[in-house]
């Protein structure tokens, strides 16, 4: 399992050779380099909330009240943040959680890979979405050592959701969540559309013949099969 104090002493010794980190250490910053660089609709997608944001804001508000005490004198030579969980032992509670389409924030397209690939590195188990860009076959093989997750959207059509899942089941750990999308006004504004979903050998071509661009109608009863009707995602 990775020490991951070993990240900052990596730094540490970078920094005698007069070698900075090539990306900010402090989240504020990092965040701040990425709405320099990425379009209005992807920084939407990514950072946007529903409504007026409140409820996000405040969840950012309340895990500020929140700190790390320091243990002292407990013997912090070898230290031990792992848990064990569904049989598992993973080096610490944190995971990389699922966000759909993220291949658009890869200069590549491929945010995925370089999710599973960042997994790996660290050991911290990736989630990945219903929604991904690249195919789960392919996010699987990146994950080396490191358990994988699949968080599933329950689809109304059975045999589409029991495709999912066996896709899902040789290589990765399912949890389930119904979707219900949120009104999200900076996103609906900016009018950011994506028809992304991980589309290898499974039964989800053959709901679905052409691209979306050429097939929108088609398109929206799967997609009405999948998440329920579109009423349902302003309540």
């Amino acid at each position: 399992m990775p020490h991951f104090g070993d990240y900052q002493n990596e730094i540490y010794v970078a920094g005698l050779s007069g070698r900075i980190p090539p990306l900010p250490i402090r989240f504020e910053e990092l965040e701040t380099k990425a709405h320099a660089v990425l379009s209005k609709s992807i920084v939407s997608y990514v950072a946007g909330g529903c409504g007026n944001e409140r409820t996000q804001d405040a969840n950012v508000t309340a895990f500020d009240r929140w700190g790390l005490v320091p243990r002292m004198f407990v013997g912090a030579a070898q230290r031990d943040l792992s848990i064990d969980l569904f049989g598992m032992k993973l080096p610490t509670p944190l995971f990389m959680c699922p966000i759909g389409v993220i291949g658009i924030c890869a200069q590549d397209g491929h945010g995925d890979i370089a999710t599973a690939r960042a997994a790996a590195r660290t050991g911290v188990p990736m989630i990945a979405s219903t929604l991904t860009v690249d195919p789960l076959e392919q996010v699987a093989k990146e994950f080396g050592a490191t358990p994988g997750f699949f968080q599933l959207y329950t689809p109304t059509d059975r045999e589409l959701a029991e495709s999912l899942v066996k896709r899902a089941e040789r290589l990765l750990l399912r949890w389930t969540r119904g979707l219900q999308v949120g009104a999200r006004a900076t996103l609906v504004i900016r009018t950011f559309r994506s028809c992304a979903v991980s589309v290898s050998p499974t039964i989800f071509p053959t709901r679905v013949f052409s691209p979306c661009s050429e097939n929108l109608p088609r398109m929206t009863r799967l997609r009405q099969s999948c998440c329920g009707s579109a009423s349902s995602e302003t309540r």
